[in-house]
C-alpha cells in the first residue's frame, strides 16, 4: 500500500482522504512523485483541469511550453 510505503499510517490516510487532516506538502510531494503526476495535480479541484495538468506534464519541455503559449495567447 503506497501510504505505508510513504510512512503514513493506515488511520491516519483515511482521515487524509476524508479531510479531517490535510497531508503535509512534503508528503504530498512524495505521493505525487510515487503516482508519477505533478504536485499541483494532488490539490487540484476540477477534473478537466487536473487532466490538462497531467496531459501538459506527460509532454516533452519545448512541446509544452508550446502548448503553454499557445493556451495563454487563446485567454489573453
Amino acid at each position: 500500500m503506497m501510504m505505508g510505503r510513504l510512512g503514513v499510517w493506515l488511520h491516519n490516510g483515511s482521515r487524509y482522504e476524508l479531510g479531517v487532516h490535510e497531508l503535509p506538502v512534503p508528503t504530498a510531494r512524495l505521493i505525487a512523485n510515487a503516482m508519477g503526476v505533478p504536485l499541483a495535480y494532488m490539490y487540484c479541484e476540477d477534473d478537466k483541469v487536473a487532466a490538462l495538468l497531467l496531459a501538459l506534464h506527460k509532454m516533452k519541455p519545448a512541446a509544452r511550453d508550446r502548448k503553454v503559449a499557445e493556451l495563454l495567447a487563446q485567454v489573453s
